[in-house]
């Protein structure tokens, strides 16, 4: 038997079927095509997520798989090497890789923990922090800020390269913070021979990252033809 929803005081308007779960009910307005904000909310979601699912499914690889490729490159480096890597990267994603600055500024791997060890290199949490946390830890070190405050900071142009560093002096329950006298920041800059190879290496792997996105863009539609 056919339920009717059938609102009271409008009990003489013509009877609608709803297109979402097909039940008989009497509009309040005109326009009205939908029983319930619930089938109409449900109608919109599945209309807006239907077609758009594979192509989130494709740019969230991407985005793991280049996260992962930044760690390895930073951790596969020598140690001396791996600020001014470091370095390279917030550059980068400071001036123009929208990307880039979404994988450091991801909460999925600034607040990874070792229960998620696939988002580590080597799946070694105990051993190598994500590349959001490495870049974390940088600036948190050689700015005072976070790394969300420093991207804002540096593409706003309020970004203050060197920031003064205190020394903690305990002197029992209530430690004293005394100020260095000449505060400068003490990372130092690469050569320009270990500049240059961390620029290519940079490069390099950003072709690789660009070539798989090629890769699934392709594959995505041969599914869409064969469809």
């Amino acid at each position: 038997m056919t339920t009717i929803k059938k609102p009271a005081g409008l009990s003489s308007a013509a009877p609608l079927c709803c297109p979402q779960c097909s039940v008989e009910f009497h509009p309040k307005r005109k326009d009205k095509k939908y029983c319930s904000s619930k089938c109409a909310k449900a109608a919109t979601r599945n209309a807006s997520r239907g077609g758009r699912s594979f192509e989130q499914k494709v740019t969230n690889e991407v985005h793991y798989c280049r996260a992962r490729d930044l760690a390895d490159m930073l951790y596969t480096a020598p140690v001396t090497a791996r600020l001014g890597i470091m370095k390279a990267i917030l550059d980068a994603a400071s001036d123009h890789d929208s990307g880039l600055r979404r994988i450091l500024t991801d909460p999925t791997f600034l607040k990874a923990s070792p229960e998620t060890p696939h988002l580590f290199h080597r799946r070694a949490p105990s051993s190598y922090k994500t590349i959001s946390q490495a870049a974390n830890a940088y600036t948190q070190k050689f700015h005072g800020i976070s790394i969300q405050t420093y991207l804002k900071d540096a593409r706003s142009g309020a970004l203050k390269e060197h920031h003064e560093v205190s020394r903690k002096v305990d002197y029992g329950a209530v430690p004293v913070l005394t100020k260095i006298r000449k505060p400068k920041c003490w990372h130092r800059p690469l050569s320009d021979d270990k500049n240059m190879e961390a620029s290519e290496q940079l490069a390099s792997d950003m072709e690789r990252v660009q070539r798989i996105v090629d890769d699934a863009q392709a594959r995505a539609e041969g599914l869409l033809e064969a469809a």
